[in-house]
């Protein structure tokens, strides 16, 4: 059974496991993802620069992770090619 994009991409969000208890990827993937309600919601919970911090690192995170898959796939190209 295959899984929708959006559920695919939340469960690669979900795999950071240094994520605070607070903060949930899957949210961000979601259909009705409105950025101001997810930020209000969390200000309840932590200090805006606290959140702002997280979320710079967790973006952080994901470039790096984008970038090690670009990496890969690219060498795996270039493997294929010489073949």
């Amino acid at each position: 059974m295959l899984q929708s994009s959006s559920s695919a991409h939340g469960d690669l969000l979900l795999s950071e496991p240094s994520l605070p208890a607070w903060l949930n990827p899957s949210a961000f993937v979601s259909d009705n993802f409105k950025p101001e309600e997810q930020v209000a919601e969390l200000r309840r919970f932590v200090p805006l620069p606290t959140l702002q911090s997280e979320l710079e690192s967790y973006l952080a995170t994901l470039k790096t992770k984008v970038r090690t898959c670009s990496n890969a796939q690219k060498t795996c190209a270039h493997t294929c090619d010489a073949w």
